[in-house]
């Protein structure tokens, strides 16, 4: 999966590029480099490296749902956020039908998170490409709209390790806890309180026997960690 930061700003400032007044929050970083406006970014986050690499005055808050909010608000001139999180959220239809995409700033891959060495890598990787393969993969990635951001996967057969094996063990467990990030249109909970998204639906394919899965959210994984 390919994935971004998005520039996202109001409709007004998109065409004039003058700054909305308002009071900065408590967590404003300020630069003489900067372009005049205030960046509003999720703390510790990619959008904030750029951010600071870019030398821009931000306000830091705590996601990046809170990161449009302080758009909306006027506390923030923009917010940079995650670009498959940027085409779910905002433009007509959405809670921020004002916000336009205006500029991509970078961009990445990311995958799943295993420990070195486990053969539930191995087991992922190949039934992620059984579902490439099938289209099913396909299908889900154009239900939440991130289609265009999804890798081709190469065929892969699973190997398991012939001892200390983490498939094994999940099995005699019978249940696999997942940690995410929370946030549309990857992992999020619908009107039910069920668990939503791109990432989520491919817990069905992953499914093993009888297995159950609980997603845990906030929890993020060194990229040295992916396979």
């Amino acid at each position: 999966m390919r994935r971004g930061l998005a520039l996202l700003l109001t409709a007004t400032l998109a065409l004039s590029m003058t700054a909305c007044g308002g009071s900065k929050g408590a967590g404003t970083q300020k630069s003489e480099k900067g372009d005049g406006m205030t960046y509003a970014v999720e703390a510790g986050s990619a959008g904030e490296a750029v951010a600071k690499e870019k030398g821009f005055n931000y306000n830091s808050v705590s996601s990046q749902a809170d990161a449009l909010m302080e758009v909306k608000s006027g506390t923030s001139d923009a917010a940079i956020i995650d670009l498959l999180m940027a085409g779910a959220m905002i433009g007509e239809g959405t809670s921020y039908p004002d916000l336009v995409h205006t500029t991509e700033l970078t961009s990445e891959k990311y995958g799943v998170g295993c420990r070195k060495g486990s053969d539930l890598a191995s087991y992922i990787n190949s039934v992620l490409a059984d579902s490439y393969a099938d289209g099913s993969s396909q299908e889900i990635a154009k239900k939440y709209g991130v289609q265009d951001s999804l890798l081709e996967q190469e065929p892969c057969e699973f190997k398991q390790s012939d001892s200390d094996s983490d498939v094994d063990y999940i099995k005699s467990q019978g249940k696999m806890i997942v940690g995410i990030t929370e946030f549309e249109p990857m992992d999020y909970k619908d009107k039910d309180d069920k668990w939503i998204g791109f990432d989520g639906g491919q817990d069905k394919p992953l499914m093993f026997s009888k297995i159950r899965f609980r997603h845990v959210p906030d929890i993020c994984f060194r990229h040295d960690w992916c396979h």
